[in-house]
């Protein structure tokens, strides 16, 4: 017998918050943001602000976004159809 798994946890996992509780992934989400950031003071240094400065940060906030959600989906699966507690 198969277990059944539900399909929206399985297909889009991404769509359910992962509690991260390792020291050391969080360790890691945090020196993440740090280069980000000093990566962010830097374009915003020496671009121009055009319309591609603009995009080369909102592609830096997508890319640490993506960076940071690959981390955290190694943490615990949290269901927000699960209502724990009273």
């Amino acid at each position: 017998m198969t277990d059944h798994v539900d399909p929206l946890v399985r297909d889009y996992p991404t769509l359910f918050y992962h509690t991260v509780t390792d020291p050391s992934t969080v360790e890691l989400m945090a020196d993440l943001r740090v280069l980000y950031v000093d990566l962010g003071a830097v374009i915003l240094t020496v671009c121009p602000p055009n319309r591609s400065r603009s995009l080369a940060m909102t592609e830096l906030e997508t890319s640490l976004m993506r960076a940071i959600q690959s981390l955290a989906l190694t943490g615990e699966l949290v269901d927000p159809r699960v209502q724990e507690g009273p």
